[in-house]
């Protein structure tokens, strides 16, 4: 509350209030004659009306006793709305009904209100006495919009990317949820508001991961994104998708394909860790007979296929043996090498057999 000083030359100029912004409601009246009301927005250092047209509704002609000769006026209300496109003024004063709309920018703030009594053309000075004043501060928080257009990509083995427009007007922050097969949410990473986009490197390979996105501002959350789900990349599907440009078991890009035509399917190019596009890298599986036994020498580059050696004597379809399942140590670099443990055979036969899981 500021007290203006007592001066015929007041109207508005009073260094008290001469920083601050907001608005003026004042009377000019002639002697013996009808007056108007009127407001004005002060930016600072002075006051003006801010435009005819957006104060027809406030010039009203007003008997001069109304306002003056110690009159009162009881039930008097003011309210000041701040819009997206302005400021609108709102209310009941000495009995006329006030509505201004004021096309403030949105970026100046206002943070006074004054009533007053023009004293120029009396040739006295105006005072104004208010009873009972109440000043209530009211913000109704704006709700954001749900962020738009989210997207997600694998970027990289275990590796989910997600983009999506801001919303206008910009929220305090974002809060990123994802589920599981299990249907249940968990909290993934609070956000700032100028963040548009979150790498999510927290993820269970080959399992199906359904993010939502939610905006919130001062009055709390705001709708949320449409859900967005996304397999997460296995390392095989990771390796198809480096070659193939899809993570599919499908097409070129499918087990039992051999697409450069080398002989050795994309099951096998995976398990051995060879390039599936590239017939002149051979395989790195070796048969050694080293008397009296066989020895097999392969690289088990994979952690997610099982690899079985098999032994045979007469090499029918149904004498195949599983000799030994995963044998050493996984590794693209330092083969496996194991040796047959039946040393006394006429005749014997050594295979390496691969397997994948059903959905890789």
């Amino acid at each position: 509350q500021r007290v203006l000083a007592d001066l015929a030359t007041n109207n508005g100029a009073d260094p008290a209030y001469a920083a601050w912004r907001g608005y003026s409601l004042f009377t000019t009246l002639g002697a013996n004659t009808s007056g108007t009301l009127t407001a004005r927005a002060r930016t600072g250092a002075s006051d003006a009306i801010v435009g005819t047209a957006a104060h027809t509704a406030v010039g009203v002609s007003i008997a001069a006793p109304s306002l003056l000769n110690a009159t009162t006026h009881l039930g008097n209300i003011l309210t000041i709305t701040r819009t997206a496109t302005g400021v609108t003024v709102r209310g009941r004063i000495a009995g006329v009904p006030i509505e201004v709309a004021d096309s403030m920018p949105a970026a100046t703030r206002f943070d006074a209100f004054s009533l007053w009594a023009h004293p120029g053309p009396l040739g006295s000075n105006g005072r104004l006495r208010l009873d009972n004043l109440t000043v209530e501060k009211s913000i109704t928080p704006a709700v954001p919009s749900a962020p738009a257009q989210l997207t997600a990509a694998q970027t990289a083995l275990g590796q989910i990317r997600l983009d999506w427009l801001a919303p206008v007007p910009a929220p305090l922050g974002y809060r990123l949820e994802r589920a599981g097969p299990d249907g249940v949410w968990l909290f993934v990473a609070a956000l700032p508001s100028a963040a548009t986009t979150y790498l999510d490197t927290t993820l269970t390979p080959g399992a199906t991961h359904t993010y939502r996105l939610i905006a919130y501002g001062e009055a709390g959350p705001a709708a949320t994104a449409p859900e967005l789900a996304l397999l997460a990349d296995t390392p095989h599907r990771a390796w198809r998708r480096t070659h193939f440009a899809t993570p599919e078991n499908t097409g070129p890009a499918a087990n039992l394909a051999d697409p450069d035509a080398d002989g050795l399917v994309n099951l096998l190019e995976y398990a051995l860790s060879t390039a599936p596009l590239s017939p002149g890298t051979a395989p790195n599986v070796r048969v050694t007979n080293i008397e009296p036994a066989l020895q097999i020498e392969f690289l088990r580059a994979r952690t997610d296929l099982t690899y079985e050696v098999l032994a045979s004597s007469t090499l029918e379809p149904d004498s195949w043996q599983v000799i030994a399942t995963n044998p050493g140590v996984v590794s693209d670099t330092t083969p496996v090498v194991f040796t047959d443990p039946v040393s006394v055979s006429p005749r014997r036969f050594l295979r390496l057999h691969v397997t994948a899981p059903v959905s890789p």
